[in-house]
């Protein structure tokens, strides 16, 4: 079975395309989404994301493409915090975001895809005997009433 984080790997692209149409970001807010979030561009300052997708962000040659990237991201940011993610401030606010989109959004997402499927009751109850079972002394058994629903 993947992990959480082999599954994001190779299915990143596929949510962020989904979390771009699940959140209806068009235009700059596409372009900044795309580019801040994917794991590529990880340690990437805003400057360089933005001077590589100028012609994205900006309307006119007197703007400046990486305060139309931050501004956005910002909006971007608002919307994420409106929708669930736990509000923060400051520049490292994006970082926030992120890791709320791998943990939280992805494994929603990933369950809604079938690409995680639920636990059988089976599953579930050796989980929890493996993890009495670590615990000295401690013993477990199946109730009798539990076998009627196997």
């Amino acid at each position: 079975m993947k992990t959480l984080t082999q599954l994001y790997d190779e299915y990143e692209g596929d949510f962020i395309d989904g979390m771009i149409n699940r959140f209806k970001f068009s235009g700059k807010q596409e372009v900044v989404f795309r580019k801040r979030f994917i794991k590529d561009n990880d340690g990437c300052l805003h400057q360089k994301l933005a001077d590589n997708f100028t012609k994205h962000l900006i309307d006119k040659e007197s703007q400046d493409a990486t305060q139309i990237f931050k501004q956005t991201l910002a909006a971007i940011c608002d919307k994420l915090e409106e929708i669930g993610c736990p509000s923060s401030k400051g520049a490292e606010r994006w970082k926030n975001c992120r890791q709320w989109l791998r943990e939280v959004m992805f494994l929603q997402w990933a369950k809604e895809q079938g690409l995680i499927k639920p636990k059988s009751i089976d599953e579930c109850w050796q989980e929890l005997k493996e993890k009495v079972a670590h615990q000295e002394g401690l013993t477990v058994e199946i109730p009798a009433l539990l076998y009627l629903w196997l």
